[in-house]
């Protein structure tokens, strides 16, 4: 065989071993990828449909969320919006992004299940969601602890 037709034949396989590989979504990584291994027992990896959902709400081509955790919003109370809150912590990451610690507002169930809401200044920044009060999320235990299971955010 020519060098041009072996060149042709690995682009070929490569392209098809590609396709054969599946979809994947470039703006979200896996929840654990990187966590660390003291990660407090509160954090529970955030499931698939919201992973998806911070990807598509993701404005920055080329960034993505990884590092995602996320704890029941008890220490909200009743909340007129949410039927069941949940606090969403994740590690923002990419091309045309400053990494840092985003925390989102989630709907866990109810007539309102899936809907978020950004919690503060990082996840407003990147994020078109309706923006709460980020003092709510300034001062919960739950926060913090998320932020924890983030993991730190490497400095420059």
């Amino acid at each position: 065989m020519t060098r041009s037709a072996l060149l042709g034949l690995a682009t070929v396989l490569f392209l098809v071993s590609s396709c054969l590989a599946g979809p994947k979504s470039p703006a979200v990584s896996p929840a654990a990828s990187e966590r660390a291994a003291s990660s407090p027992s509160a954090c529970q990896d955030a499931p698939q449909a919201l992973l998806d959902r911070l990807g598509t709400g993701l404005g920055v081509r080329g960034a993505y969320v990884s590092n995602v955790s996320v704890a029941p919003a008890d220490d909200l109370g009743t909340l007129r919006d949410f039927s069941d809150p949940w606090w969403v912590a994740g590690r923002i990451n990419g091309v045309g992004v400053r990494q840092e610690v985003g925390v989102w507002l989630w709907s866990h169930g109810g007539a309102d299940a899936g809907a978020i809401r950004s919690a503060n200044a990082s996840s407003g920044r990147y994020f078109d969601y309706q923006q709460i009060d980020g003092s709510l999320a300034s001062s919960s235990r739950v926060v913090m602890a998320l932020i924890d299971c983030v993991g730190p955010i490497p400095q420059p």
